[in-house]
């Protein structure tokens, strides 16, 4: 809100939250004025196909994790923030926690 950090997210994560959000028994209404709220402070990356032809030649195992580690390459982004340390190992960018990232 203050202006300075610039936050980018990549296409998929909306779908990942409002899979999220609906499962916790949240409505679609709700879901999407949740969402239209994140759109509003982030930069969404696009997740085309060069993003998915490198995600499948990556050596994650987690599919997800590799489109969100490719879209961090592919645009320049030099720390992927993450709660999941542990599938990021074969990163070829810095990863932190959210916490780590806020301490910085």
């Amino acid at each position: 809100d203050a202006g300075k950090i610039r936050l980018y997210v990549s296409a998929i994560s909306f779908s990942n939250l409002d899979y999220i959000l609906r499962k916790e028994l949240i409505s679609g209404r709700k879901s999407r004025a949740i969402l239209s709220q994140l759109e509003a402070v982030v930069t969404v990356l696009p997740v085309g196909e060069k993003t998915i032809q490198g995600a499948l030649r990556s050596d994650f195992n987690d599919f997800e994790d590799a489109i969100q580690h490719q879209v961090a390459l592919e645009n320049g982004q030099s720390v992927l923030i993450t709660r999941n340390l542990k599938d990021y190992r074969k990163a070829n960018c810095l990863i932190m926690s959210p916490e780590m990232f806020l301490a910085n």
